[in-house]
């Protein structure tokens, strides 16, 4: 049986705790958000998820609110800003309109992956009311 792989509460929803006061200051829109793996082709971790979750990650609540694409670290750079270097596969990253704003890394299965994305959906849909009811400045 594969080791789980240990994911903190803390760190996942590390970044969310001041989203709605970044939501808040972006004028019009609430941002667009996407899950980012950071896969690499050796990485038997990254093989497991690509195997158990990614070929119906897209039809889920969480691949609604947030889909999925993966980057291969040792052939793609990403395009918007890390808040840190990353240093294991995989590592899952939500990020807003350019900017990481939570990150969890290691896979210990569907369940896991799941009751992980949960609590980063939650945190997500409060920052979102707080925007939808006007708790920033929209200019």
């Amino acid at each position: 049986m594969p080791r789980k792989r240990s994911i903190s509460r803390r760190a996942t929803l590390a970044g969310l705790s001041g989203l709605a006061a970044g939501m808040a200051t972006k004028a019009h829109a609430a941002p667009r958000a996407e899950l980012i793996m950071f896969d690499a082709t050796w990485c038997g971790y990254c093989k497991k998820f690509k195997r158990e979750v990614a070929p119906t990650y897209s039809s889920t609540r969480a691949g609604g609110i947030f889909p999925l694409r993966i980057i291969d670290i040792e052939r793609e750079t990403p395009d918007f800003s890390l808040k840190e270097k990353v240093r294991g596969t995989p590592t899952f990253v939500i990020v807003a309109d350019g900017i990481e704003i939570a990150r969890f890394s290691g896979y210990g299965g569907p369940d896991h992956f799941y009751e992980t994305m949960d609590r980063i959906i939650s945190a997500w849909e409060q920052a979102r009311q707080k925007w939808d009811r006007g708790g920033g400045d929209r200019a």
